[in-house]
């Protein structure tokens, strides 16, 4: 089985969504799109190319990082400067 990866060339509001659904465990698109510093549109544009790469899914009403793509999410927020756990 061959874990999703995220591309170096991701954009720099695939991070600031991805940290936020790591430190929120996951929410609604419309609460994304309140919290991010982007036009909803660009957040929705960004949720959907994240769910094509296998990153995020959306369960029930929220989106949040799949189990399989948690380490490339992780990763590539820790090299982006993110704060991130321990782990």
């Amino acid at each position: 089985m061959q874990l999703p990866d995220l591309a170096r060339s991701a954009a720099k509001l695939d991070g600031m969504l991805l940290s936020t659904l790591l430190q929120h465990g996951g929410l609604p698109q419309a609460l994304l799109a309140e919290l991010l510093p982007a036009a909803p549109s660009r957040v929705v544009h960004s949720l959907h190319q994240l769910h094509l790469a296998g990153l995020v899914e959306k369960a029930g009403d929220e989106w949040q990082p799949t189990p399989t793509g948690y380490p490339a999410v992780r990763r590539f927020l820790a090299e982006e400067g993110f704060l991130v756990d321990d782990l």
